[in-house]
């Protein structure tokens, strides 16, 4: 339940910055991090990509130690710490922006 929590607070975002749903995307990407330094922590994820039109500024890059950083608003910020986010940013860009969540990757042994 709580990432649908969290992706329903991506798309609302988007939608309050002007985005029509239909133009709404959905990414989803496997990705691995293998560096030592920040963020996120080595391992692998998936990352959930919500883009939009309208402005996405300021850009945030988000973690969940730092309560002084809130991703997009209020909203999405507490359901990105119940699901257990590790990481999470925004981009502005000249056709709108986005908002990228970092899950861990189930494994299975």
């Amino acid at each position: 339940m709580a990432l649908v929590r969290v992706m329903g607070e991506m798309i609302a975002a988007a939608l309050v910055r002007g985005a029509e749903l239909g133009d709404v995307v959905l990414r989803a990407s496997n990705v691995t991090v293998d560096h030592h330094e920040g963020p996120p922590p080595r391992g692998e994820y998936v990352a959930l990509t919500i883009l939009g039109a309208g402005s996405w500024t300021p850009e945030v890059s988000w973690l969940p130690d730092n309560a002084n950083v809130v991703l997009v608003n209020p909203d999405l910020d507490a359901a990105v710490r119940v699901l257990g986010t590790p990481w999470a940013y925004t981009r502005s860009t000249n056709e709108g922006g986005s908002v990228t969540v970092f899950l861990r990757a189930q494994t299975t042994d």
